[in-house]
């Protein structure tokens, strides 16, 4: 044999042994994220997929089920198991010219943790955490980090005292929540990156429908660090991030592009309009005093306030859990703790729990006061201390915003001032680090919010998840809160069930509940003198019409996706020095934000996704703009 046949024979066996010519050498393999310690969702069919030599037949077994395939020219293959139950441990194993056995997998809950640096901070980050590093042994919690120092081979990790250090912590204290309470393995896959815009982590789909975005780090992050994970069965999303979109530039657009993220994101995936929860930005830097204050931190948190218009999406609010001196802030527990709660309300049997701070949702306008309503009050509105409310800025159609007079009456808040006779606009926390005062009495905040933007109803606080594909309960609207409906609960393969519209009260105006019909859009169901029409009625699969009776809301209908604008250039902020907490130690300050004037308004400027209308039918809204124009008179 010739020297130069020699050295060919032992390059290529170094590649088979390196796993780079697998499917050359026949050998069957399946790649990160599936591995030994995983685990796979329940309920719901799970994705399974690797690589083997071209026309190889590769077999997939676990529990009862064995899934057959036949291996792509590229060497690619993928099977889809049926549904299982919780439990576990078991056994996979795929089978073609050669073995592969994973153990100790389970079937639980299995969630994605996605952002920037306050979901990618490890718990080892943290001084304050050791103890609880120390205390983690949590056999039924696993988790998978795409990104690590050095860039190992990923894999699972079970969550002990020797590996909780890497794993994030805002992740870590959300599953402890879920684990703790549902007893099921729960397993996160992280996929966080810090110092990273939004842009970056747009899907390609996305960014080929939007050329328009032109960030230079538009979707980097996508291809290396979410990319390998994509169509991996999930029961949804947890996010936080935002702060590197925090400059005068990015800022009014935010909102517009998080909600094209989250529908990319969920076409991409192919499992439906799955479970989308995320942070809103904590507070940082100096105590707000001046009510004109120009804020970008508060621009980003207004866009995301307004991404809740996307359905099966929930937000926690962090602005009392922040520090003035750090992003970073360390109280990672309460906000897993807030994360959770929306996953333990409307997917995990928990119903009756305030998952939310108050959520701004309209006004009405009596002479000099302005009347907010509000969605999730839960028990009822309180101040924070006791004492008069704070925070509130006023102003009319032009002029500088004064600090208001607030004051709760019922589940509404009304703020006037003296100085201002003809109000027309209210916003509440309105800073990076803002004057907070209203909560609900579940101790949870109200988000900062503009009355300048859209209003965000109809909304309702939803109704409860079903299980295995069974409908949810139907929401609940606010009382006597204008243009409120009720929302629709939530199935376990992450679509919607077609949730009853709100009850009326006060003769409001209640928007019909969306259902999960395949194409068709949400219908509206109007109220006349406190009577519900029949104009609630749902598209159904095949097009035609199952509108209910008089007085009955309808069921079904698809939400109707929004798409929107998208923002300019990306602008570095945040922690300066900071490479995402990992390797624990790194040194963190509060780094510089761009406080230049915003360029514009923040708002929705959505559009509907396939031509879909996204609002109610003009009658309905002609007959809201008169039911309006009625209660105004009659209150003068």
């Amino acid at each position: 044999m010739s020297l130069t046949k020699t050295f060919l024979f032992i390059g290529l066996g170094l590649l088979g042994q390196a796993g780079l010519c697998t499917a050359a050498f026949g050998n069957v393999a399946v790649e990160p994220p599936f591995a030994s310690h995983m685990v796979l969702q329940r309920d719901m069919e799970n994705p399974v997929w690797g690589i083997a030599s071209n026309g190889e037949e590769v077999s997939v077994s676990i529990g009862e089920q064995t899934k057959t395939t036949t291996a792509a020219a590229d060497g690619s293959w993928r099977v889809e198991l049926d549904p299982m139950d919780a439990g576990g441990p078991m056994t996979m194993t795929i089978q073609g010219n050669d073995t592969v056995t994973l153990s100790d997998v389970y079937v639980g809950e299995v969630w994605q943790a996605a952002g920037q640096s306050n979901m990618d901070t490890r718990l080892s980050f943290y001084p304050d955490l050791s103890s609880e590093i120390s205390a983690a042994d949590h056999p039924l919690m696993r988790y998978f980090t795409v990104r690590q120092p050095g860039n190992p081979p990923t894999t699972w990790e079970v969550v002990s005292p020797t590996t909780a250090g890497d794993l994030s912590a805002l992740g870590y204290f959300f599953a402890k929540e879920i684990q703790q309470r549902t007893g099921l393995a729960v397993g996160l896959v992280v996929t966080a990156v810090g110092g990273t815009t939004i842009a970056s982590w747009l899907d390609p789909a996305t960014l080929a429908a939007n050329p328009s975005i032109t960030d230079a780090d538009r979707g980097t992050m996508w291809d290396e660090w979410v990319s390998p994970v994509v169509g991996y069965g999930i029961r949804g999303t947890i996010w936080i991030q935002g702060e590197q979109n925090t400059n005068s530039t990015d800022a009014p657009g935010y909102g517009d592009v998080f909600q094209l993220l989250i529908n990319g994101w969920r076409a991409a995936w192919g499992q439906g309009q799955f479970p989308f929860y995320y942070g809103q930005l904590s507070n940082i830097h100096d105590l707000q005093t001046d009510p004109n204050n120009v804020s970008n931190v508060a621009e980003v948190r207004e866009g995301q306030r307004m991404a809740l218009v996307v359905p099966n999406t929930a937000m926690s609010v962090n602005m009392d859990i922040g520090t003035a001196s750090d992003w970073h802030f360390p109280n990672k527990a309460e906000a897993g703790r807030r994360l959770a709660l929306p996953a333990r309300a409307l997917i995990y049997g928990e119903p009756e729990l305030v998952y939310s701070g108050p959520l701004y949702l309209t006004k009405t306008i009596n002479n000099n006061e302005v009347t907010l309503y509000f969605d999730h009050v839960g028990g009822g509105l309180v101040s924070q201390n006791g004492g008069a409310l704070s925070g509130f800025a006023i102003a009319g159609s032009s002029g500088d915003w004064v600090w208001g007079d607030a004051e709760i009456q019922g589940e509404t808040v009304v703020v006037s001032s003296a100085s201002v006779p003809n109000p027309t606009r209210v916003r509440y926390a309105w800073g990076d680090n803002p004057i907070l005062s209203l909560f609900n009495q579940d101790g949870l905040p109200a988000s900062s919010f503009t009355t300048e933007s859209e209003d965000l109803g109809p909304r309702g606080t939803g109704g409860a998840g079903g299980s295995s594909g069974s409908g949810g309960d139907s929401g609940s609207s606010p009382g006597g809160v204008p243009n409120a409906g009720g929302e629709a609960g939530q199935t376990s393969g992450g679509t919607f069930a077609g949730g009853a519209a709100g009850a009326s009260s006060g003769g409001a105006l209640l928007g019909g509940a969306a259902g999960a019909s395949s194409g068709g859009d949400a219908g509206a169901a109007l109220t006349s003198a406190g009577a519900l029409s029949s104009g609630g009625a749902s598209v159904a699969s095949g097009g035609s019409f199952a509108g209910g009776a008089s007085g009955t809301p309808s069921t079904g209908g698809a939400i109707a996706q929004s798409e929107g604008g998208m923002s300019g250039a990306s602008h570095e902020s945040g922690a300066a020095g900071l490479d995402a907490g990992l390797g624990g130690s790194a040194a963190a300050g509060a780094g510089s934000e761009d406080q230049t004037s915003r360029t514009s308004d923040s708002g929705c400027g959505c559009r509907s996704a396939g031509g879909r209308a996204s609002h109610p039918p003009l009658t309905g809204l002609m007959l809201f703009g008169l039911l309006l124009l009625g209660r105004r008179r009659e209150s003068r």
